[in-house]
């Protein structure tokens, strides 16, 4: 089933990377949590309604935005993402530059879990993939 995790998190990152937040959230189960870096504003967010407008304000603060992932690391019923994302604000112009660690945790096809880590070892330590 892990390989169809990794491809479910590539066809959902892939939409929100677009800004098609609403086909991102397909890949969400109902009860979906969304857990940010204890520094980000927000959170947690509670239910697929709540994650696809997470991502749409963010989408729409950030402006075109372009991703990349670093790094994708299949661990089971888990997806583990090391991104890269390159923003210009859509109000400030402002430019930005951020590289976070993206964990999603499926279960029957579904995201149940996505977790946001500025840092990539704490995110490991998180998981429990690290001491």
């Amino acid at each position: 089933m892990s390989q169809e995790n990794v491809e479910a998190y590539r066809q959902g990152f892939a939409a929100v990377a677009r800004g098609d937040a609403e086909a991102a959230a397909q890949g969400y189960d109902a009860g979906v949590v969304l857990r940010t870096d204890p520094i980000w504003p927000g959170g947690p967010f509670y239910g697929a309604d709540a994650v696809r407008s997470f991502n749409e304000d963010l989408i729409a603060t950030l402006g075109p935005v372009h991703f990349v992932i670093e790094e994708l690391t299949d661990a089971g019923d888990r997806v583990i993402a090391r991104l890269h994302v390159r923003y210009q604000g859509t109000q400030s112009g402002a430019e930005g530059d951020l590289r976070f660690t993206h964990v999603a945790t499926y279960r029957d096809g579904k995201v149940i879990l996505m977790e946001n880590f500025l840092d990539h070892a704490q995110a490991l330590q998180a998981l429990g993939l690290r001491e």
